[in-house]
C-alpha cells in the first residue's frame, strides 16, 4: 500500500469515527421577527386569550444531518410563536386575557429540517378557534444557518394564523 492510499485510509477512517460520535445542539427560539406586511388589515373585538396546546413538554431530537442534531421543545417554540402571536395582536389594538375571551389555540405539531445547499425547515402546526375551528398547516423558510432557519419558519406560523380567514373572521365577531 502506497503512501498516499495509507493517508487517504486514515482520512475516510478518521471521518467515519467523527460522524459516528455525532453533535448534539440544543436550540430554542430567538425573538421572531414577523412580517407584518403579509398580515391583511383586521380588527379584534373583545379579549382574546392565547393557549399553548402543545402537551409534548420534553425535548425531541430533530437530526439535521448525518454528524449533527438538534434537541428542540416544542411546547418552548409554541410559546415563542405565542409571544409573537400576542405583539401581533396588541398591534391590531386587541387585549390580551390570560382568563377569558376569545380563545385561539396552537401548537407547533413537528419540526422538519433538511441539509441541502442551505438548511430547508418545515414546520407542521394547528390552530384552533374558540368557536370550534381546527386546521393544520405546513409552512417552511431556508437559511444558511438552521437555526435562522427555524426562526423564521417559526415568524410564519404567527403569520399563517393571522392570514386565516376563519381565525380573523372569529376575532372579528
Amino acid at each position: 500500500m502506497t503512501k498516499m492510499k495509507r493517508y487517504g485510509l486514515v482520512f475516510i477512517l478518521g471521518l467515519m469515527l467523527l460522524a459516528s460520535c455525532g453533535i448534539h445542539i440544543q436550540h430554542a427560539p430567538s425573538q421572531l421577527v414577523v412580517d407584518s406586511a403579509k398580515i391583511p388589515p383586521f380588527r379584534v373585538v373583545g379579549p382574546v386569550k392565547l393557549v399553548n396546546a402543545q402537551t409534548l413538554s420534553q425535548d425531541v431530537v430533530i437530526p439535521l444531518y448525518f454528524t449533527h442534531d438538534v434537541s428542540a421543545n416544542y411546547k418552548q417554540y409554541t410559546d415563542a410563536a405565542i409571544n409573537s402571536l400576542k405583539l401581533e395582536l396588541e398591534k391590531k389594538g386587541a387585549m390580551i386575557s390570560g382568563i377569558d375571551g376569545k380563545t385561539l389555540k396552537l401548537a407547533i405539531a413537528d419540526i422538519k429540517v433538511l441539509d441541502r445547499p442551505q438548511y430547508l425547515c418545515l414546520i407542521n402546526y394547528t390552530v384552533e378557534t374558540g368557536d370550534g375551528y381546527l386546521r393544520g398547516y405546513r409552512v417552511q423558510d431556508t437559511d444558511r444557518d438552521f437555526r435562522a432557519a427555524i426562526d423564521s419558519a417559526l415568524a410564519k406560523v404567527v403569520a399563517g394564523v393571522l392570514q386565516d380567514e376563519q381565525v380573523l373572521n372569529y376575532l372579528e365577531k
